[in-house]
Protein backbone atom coordinates (compact mmCIF):
# COMPACT_ATOMS: atom_id res chain seq x y z
CA UNK A 1 0.00 0.00 0.00
CA UNK A 2 1.22 3.59 -0.82
CA UNK A 3 1.69 6.42 1.41
CA UNK A 4 -1.63 7.96 0.70
CA UNK A 5 -3.43 4.34 0.88
CA UNK A 6 -1.52 4.14 4.68
CA UNK A 7 -2.79 7.41 5.55
CA UNK A 8 -6.73 7.14 4.85
CA UNK A 9 -6.65 3.51 6.08
CA UNK A 10 -5.28 5.25 9.33
CA UNK A 11 -8.08 7.93 9.09
CA UNK A 12 -10.87 5.31 8.96
CA UNK A 13 -9.10 3.40 11.67
CA UNK A 14 -10.31 6.44 13.78
CA UNK A 15 -14.14 6.66 13.01
CA UNK A 16 -16.98 4.37 14.15
CA UNK A 17 -16.96 0.80 12.85
CA UNK A 18 -21.17 0.93 12.66
CA UNK A 19 -20.42 4.21 10.55
CA UNK A 20 -17.90 3.06 8.01
CA UNK A 21 -20.45 -0.69 7.10
CA UNK A 22 -23.37 1.46 6.41
CA UNK A 23 -21.62 4.19 4.90
CA UNK A 24 -19.96 1.22 2.38
CA UNK A 25 -23.33 -0.39 2.44
CA UNK A 26 -25.13 3.44 1.83
CA UNK A 27 -22.72 4.01 -1.45
CA UNK A 28 -23.13 0.43 -2.67
CA UNK A 29 -27.10 0.94 -2.60
CA UNK A 30 -26.82 4.40 -4.18
CA UNK A 31 -23.95 4.66 -6.65
CA UNK A 32 -25.77 2.85 -9.68
CA UNK A 33 -29.02 5.76 -8.69
CA UNK A 34 -30.13 9.13 -9.59
CA UNK A 35 -28.78 12.22 -7.03
CA UNK A 36 -32.35 12.51 -5.55
CA UNK A 37 -32.84 8.21 -5.35
CA UNK A 38 -29.20 8.47 -3.30
CA UNK A 39 -30.09 10.72 -1.11
CA UNK A 40 -33.36 9.07 -0.28
CA UNK A 41 -31.22 5.90 0.82
CA UNK A 42 -28.85 7.81 2.39
CA UNK A 43 -31.17 9.59 4.64
CA UNK A 44 -33.21 6.42 5.25
CA UNK A 45 -30.22 5.13 7.18
CA UNK A 46 -29.57 8.46 8.98
CA UNK A 47 -31.76 6.97 11.96
CA UNK A 48 -30.45 3.82 12.69
CA UNK A 49 -26.59 5.18 12.71
CA UNK A 50 -27.45 7.84 14.94
CA UNK A 51 -29.25 5.19 17.68
CA UNK A 52 -25.63 3.65 17.68
CA UNK A 53 -23.37 4.16 21.06
CA UNK A 54 -20.62 4.97 18.91
CA UNK A 55 -23.26 8.19 17.41
CA UNK A 56 -23.71 9.20 20.92
CA UNK A 57 -19.61 8.68 21.69
CA UNK A 58 -18.63 10.78 19.02
CA UNK A 59 -20.99 13.22 20.33
CA UNK A 60 -19.98 13.22 23.48
CA UNK A 61 -16.11 13.40 22.53
CA UNK A 62 -16.68 16.43 20.69
CA UNK A 63 -18.09 18.12 23.87
CA UNK A 64 -15.31 16.90 25.76
CA UNK A 65 -12.66 17.43 23.11
CA UNK A 66 -10.82 14.31 23.78
CA UNK A 67 -10.82 11.52 20.92
CA UNK A 68 -13.87 9.10 20.95
CA UNK A 69 -13.19 5.34 21.85
CA UNK A 70 -15.70 3.45 19.21
CA UNK A 71 -16.98 -0.05 20.38
CA UNK A 72 -19.18 -1.27 17.28
CA UNK A 73 -22.02 -0.61 19.30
Amino acid sequence: MNELGQKISKTISYKAPIAIKLANQIIDEGSQLELNKGLEIELSYLSKIFSTEDALEGLNSVIKRQRPTFKGK
